[in-house]
């Protein structure tokens, strides 16, 4: 993880120092990548030592889009910082949550590599989820706070809030489940109301007659 907090302050460096350049650079590496992986996939057969071009065609490309997607959200992230009410989507979620929904996207973008098999974009395919794995490791990585935080054996203050939320729930779900068996003992136990019976009267029955 430490490299690839070198990598991605190497990116925020040349985004900051280059400007446009930087897009530059990385969308001709991702244009290059990009054609190369079209041409292995219609003429180079799939196959174990076949993919080992793939590879090599892969990670240029799946870098490239990373690359120029993160400088992308840096941008993004500058214009949107402005607003005092705004939060970072990582800050939003402990690494704990983070490292759910990244699983849950992880493995839905393993499933999507194998539905695409032995298709003519299958490398492009491939290094597009591969950059979306990048993506996942940049917001998985936890922020100075949260390591210190870690260390000193505090909790999450997120995670706290979202146990309590839960308990709450819970709590709440049981009253409701209970109040209603109460209220059925109290149907099945209670005693069954028959109306009054009021009989005849002497004068109404000799008026019938």
């Amino acid at each position: 993880m430490d490299y690839f907090r070198k990598f991605l302050t190497f990116l925020r460096k040349g985004q900051n120092t280059k400007g446009m350049g930087y897009f530059y650079l990385w969308g001709g590496v991702l244009l290059g990548s990009a054609l190369a992986a079209v041409l292995v996939d219609l003429f180079v057969p799939f196959g174990a030592w076949w993919n080992l071009i793939r590879t090599v065609v892969l990670v240029p490309l799946s870098v490239s889009i990373f690359a120029v997607g993160y400088g992308i959200s840096l941008i993004l992230h500058r214009t949107r910082i402005k607003d005092p009410s705004w939060r970072p989507y990582r800050t939003r979620f402990s690494p704990l949550w983070r490292m759910r929904i990244s699983a849950i996207v992880g493995a839905l973008g393993l499933v999507l590599i194998y539905a695409s098999n032995e298709s003519p974009l299958f490398t492009i395919f491939s290094s597009g989820i591969l950059a979306v794995g990048f993506a996942l490791f940049a917001f998985m990585r936890r922020t100075s706070q949260e390591l210190k935080r870690e260390k000193l054996g505090i909790p999450d203050a997120r995670d706290v809030s979202y146990d309590s939320e839960v308990r709450k729930l819970q709590e709440s779900r049981k009253k409701i489940v209970e109040a209603r068996v109460a209220k059925r003992e109290a149907r099945r136990n209670g005693k069954p109301r028959f109306r009054a019976f009021r009989p005849i009267s002497s004068e109404r029955s000799e008026d019938q007659n």
